[in-house]
């Protein structure tokens, strides 16, 4: 009877660090994931250009050109340019970009959405102490998509690899990358781990 005792002690203890687990990494990846949305360091580029006026003959100028999903954004000097994806649809390369751009949003919106519910099962399986898996699943299935985005919104931009000649992939792109990974780990870990405890 002492053993059966210690034994479900044991079982609800390490089901409430798993609960934890499923709403840290759930927490960190939709944070993570909705902070790229805005931001316009998705791919960038940058240098020096010599301006060749009469009143600035010869000064090389700093200028910067950072990609977002919705928007791109410009340096020039002292200058700052933005401009929304408003294309035509003869101009494939702001076409394209602006395509891969909805799909990633759309993306990153369903899959926050999906670890928002995740985290909030998770919230009703600790209170009533019983539930099934869902938490679980839904963990997994965000993190997923949230991966897919950054994925599939690099597969699709215009041209070939790099995706637009001398731009370079930026922080966006990689904090999306780690919230997915982040999100797809924590729940293929939970997922195994439960499977384990079921089959034990």
């Amino acid at each position: 009877m002492g053993k059966e005792k210690a034994a479900v002690e044991e079982y609800s203890i390490s089901h409430s660090n798993l609960h934890w687990i499923v709403l840290s990494t759930s927490a960190l990846t939709l944070i993570l994931a909705l902070v790229t949305v805005p931001m316009h360091s998705w791919m960038n580029d940058s240098g020096t250009v010599e301006i060749n006026t009469p009143e600035l003959q010869g000064k090389q100028v700093e200028w910067e050109l950072s990609y977002g999903l919705r928007e791109s954004i410009s340096h020039f000097g002292e200058e700052v340019e933005l401009t929304e994806y408003e294309c035509n649809y003869s101009d494939k390369e702001c076409t394209g970009i602006k395509n891969a751009g909805l799909v990633a949003i759309t993306l990153i919106i369903i899959g926050s959405l999906t670890c928002l519910a995740s985290i909030i099962l998770t919230f009703v399986r600790t209170i009533k102490g019983k539930g099934n898996k869902a938490q679980n699943r839904t963990a997994l299935i965000g993190g997923v998509l949230i991966l897919l985005a950054p994925l599939l919104w690099f597969i699709l931009l215009p041209g070939v690899f790099p995706p637009i000649e001398g731009m370079h992939l930026g922080l966006a792109f990689y904090t999306a990358l780690v919230a997915g990974l982040l999100g797809t780990v924590g729940g293929i870990f939970v997922e195994a781990y439960d499977k384990s405890e079921a089959s034990a």
